[in-house]
Order: structure tokens, then C-alpha cells, then sequence
């Protein structure tokens, strides 16, 4: 989704009890090209959300899809990441 320009991505993984792939990849490599389907593009910094922000956000991605809170019971304990894209101004 987004959200005041930035992109907010879920690292659901369907409720899987490990982070998704991407995820390690994006904590490993912060800097980042992103297209969406809306065909949005351009180069982002990538970080993990948290605190205040962080429960924000999973608000706001779980009014967009319910299916979260599905997810974050079957994860057997793993809180679900919330990823936010700066746009690069590099």
C-alpha cells in the first residue's frame, strides 16, 4: 500500500512461521528499485517499522485486507514485519 508517498509492505508470507525471503533480502540490501502495479517506480531505502508507527501502519494494511490478522495467528509466534520504502533521494 501507500501511505504519505511511502510504499508499506507486509511480510506476511501467508502466516508461515519464517520471514519471507524478500524480507532477509531487503534488511541485507535497504537500497532498493521498486515498480508496483500501478507502474510506480523508482529507487527506495527500505527499513522496519516499529513502535507506534508500526502498529499504525498494521491498522491500516488490516483495514485494505483482513486477512492479516489471519496470518499473524498462524505464524506460531513470529510478529509479522511492517516494511516502509522512502523514496531515494539520492
Amino acid at each position: 500500500m501507500e501511505e504519505n508517498g511511502r510504499i508499506v509492505l507486509i511480510a506476511s508470507k501467508a502466516g508461515a512461521e519464517r520471514h519471507p525471503a524478500w524480507y532477509h533480502n531487503l534488511v541485507a540490501h535497504p537500497e532498493v528499485g521498486f515498480t508496483g502495479h500501478d507502474g510506480r517506480h523508482g529507487r527506495f531505502l527500505a527499513r522496519e517499522a516499529d513502535g507506534d508507527e508500526r502498529d499504525a501502519l498494521w491498522a491500516l494494511a488490516n483495514d485494505l485486507y483482513a486477512g492479516y490478522e489471519d496470518y499473524q495467528r498462524r505464524t506460531g509466534g513470529r510478529r509479522i514485519p511492517v516494511i516502509v520504502l522512502e523514496p531515494d533521494g539520492a
